[in-house]
């Protein structure tokens, strides 16, 4: 080897430099770019800044700095996430910003506080566009949607949720122009009162994604529309409208008040493909329910929080048609619903991941089910706020975990759950010994307080006996004492 001195930096090709680089987050860039010239100059070279996330520095970064970034990424950068950074309003020229980055694929600008005309700027130099997040802004407005609608026929993800200012004028441009939608997320907006909306969404048929949580506007009508049609066939034999399949597999209609069972039963035999269902607080019937849950087997989400109409019929539909598929069922605070039919989907549903039974009137029945299920596969069970849910149920429970059948993950009252968690981890580490232990100061526990309990009803029941003028004249006796 030579004696002259060897500068392996400068000696590599240009492309080794990108490619070393390449392995880098976006701060030891930032960094790395103070050491040289040479190195400034590559550091912050379009390539490497392909995508730029700024998740876990957008309270460092100044609005100088996040310009000059997005500036020298230009037209290589694909994904650009704002989530934050309020410092965006502040930016001097947002017009050479957005200009800048001609190709962006991804553009999240939820929680920016971003002026309306500065959106509209992205949207407008960004052709391409195909996923757009801003959730939240108050700047976006129906012109924003008209606006996107015209620059944008490409989008296939939006997330509009919590936009005040959006109505139905907004949400037709972008339903009609961008037929691509796939997924569309617009919880808390008005304007879903309006069947053009529906109509159009229903002739795509491009939808998989549909989040309408708290969309007090939605109606029956616009939903059988939005499933239906306004102009299919109806089948004479079977009194049916005829229409194609949807390719929903994520409906979220949390919240709609002014849905009922006439809007739902649109949907049976219309959602084969249904994979995570939202219906909480909805004034739906058992019936209702049961029917579609037998024309959706692939159904492995469900959430039916608050539901008066969840009933036997119901959980035996969901437990039969879904049993293969069914990973999560959210029942909380559903009062009708009874040990029997919980462990109908316990002892059905093996593939069940997570089940929330929270403000409910199962008792330990539903504990010693779980207890003894054959299936290994890992369970979290919430019984939250249960009053017939006692220590010996839990109890059960711990100890098949101990056993090593399976494992369940539970939630349950505040004073027993650091024991609860105590027992889990024990078992998880392999220290059979130390949760016995825990497990015997839980029942120590709870046999002191219900000892504690039944000692004071025996007082007050004795104390009861007594006559009124004999307990006067003690307390006047104890009075005189202290």
């Amino acid at each position: 080897m030579s004696s002259r001195n060897f500068a392996i930096w400068e000696d590599l090709p240009r492309e080794l430099w990108l490619h070393i680089l390449g392995f880098l987050n976006s701060k030891e860039l930032v960094r790395c770019a103070r050491v040289s010239k040479a190195f400034n100059e590559m550091c912050f070279d379009g390539q490497l800044w392909t995508c730029i996330d700024t998740t876990s520095y957008y309270r460092d970064i100044s609005d100088e700095a996040l310009a000059f970034i997005i500036s020298s990424a230009g037209s290589f950068l694909r994904t650009l996430n704002l989530r934050g950074c309020l410092q965006v309003a502040q930016l001097r020229d947002v017009q050479r910003v957005a200009a800048a980055g001609k190709n962006i694929r991804n553009l999240t600008l939820e929680g920016t506080n971003i002026d309306p005309w500065a959106i509209e700027a992205f949207l407008t130099y960004n052709s391409g566009l195909r996923n757009l997040s801003v959730r939240g802004l108050s700047g976006v407005t129906s012109s924003t949607l008209q606006r996107l609608s015209v620059s944008c026929p490409l989008l296939q993800y939006l997330d509009v949720s919590w936009c005040h200012a959006v109505d139905k004028q907004g949400l037709a441009h972008v339903v009609g122009s961008c037929t691509r939608l796939k997924e569309l997320r617009a919880a808390e907006t008005v304007g879903w009162d309006d069947p053009e909306v529906a109509e159009k969404l229903f002739i795509h048929n491009q939808l998989e994604t549909l989040c309408l949580t708290d969309c007090t506007s939605l109606t029956n009508q616009v939903l059988t529309i939005l499933m239906q049609g306004l102009d299919s066939e109806v089948n004479g034999f079977a009194s049916k409208v005829q229409a194609p399949p949807r390719k929903l597999r994520h409906l979220d209609l949390s919240g709609c008040k002014h849905i009922s069972d006439l809007g739902l039963r649109s949907m049976i035999g219309n959602v084969p493909y249904m994979e995570r269902l939202m219906i909480s607080r909805c004034r739906v019937n058992d019936g209702t329910l049961g029917d579609l849950f037998r024309t959706t087997p692939l159904l492995s989400h469900v959430e039916l929080q608050e539901m008066r109409g969840v009933n036997r019929y119901c959980l035996k539909s969901l437990a039969t048609t879904c049993i293969r598929s069914l990973r999560y069922v959210n029942i909380s605070s559903c009062r009708n619903v009874a040990d029997e039919d919980v462990c109908t989907l316990l002892r059905k549903c093996d593939k069940l991941q997570r089940l929330k039974l929270d403000n409910t009137n199962i008792t330990d029945k539903v504990l010693s089910e779980t207890a003894g299920r054959s299936s290994m596969q890992e369970l979290q069970l919430t019984v939250f706020d249960c009053g017939m849910v006692s220590w010996w149920g839990l109890r059960e429970v711990l100890i098949a975990n101990s056993r090593g059948k399976g494992m369940v993950k539970l939630r349950c009252c505040y004073k027993l759950q650091a024991l609860v968690d105590e027992h889990t981890n024990m078992v998880l580490r392999g220290d059979l010994d130390g949760a016995g232990g825990a497990e015997h100061r839980g029942t120590y526990l709870v046999l002191a307080q219900e000892g504690n309990a039944a000692r004071r009803r025996s007082w007050w029941r004795r104390r009861s006996l007594l006559p009124d003028s004999y307990v006067t004249v003690r307390r006047r006796a104890e009075c005189l004492v202290m």
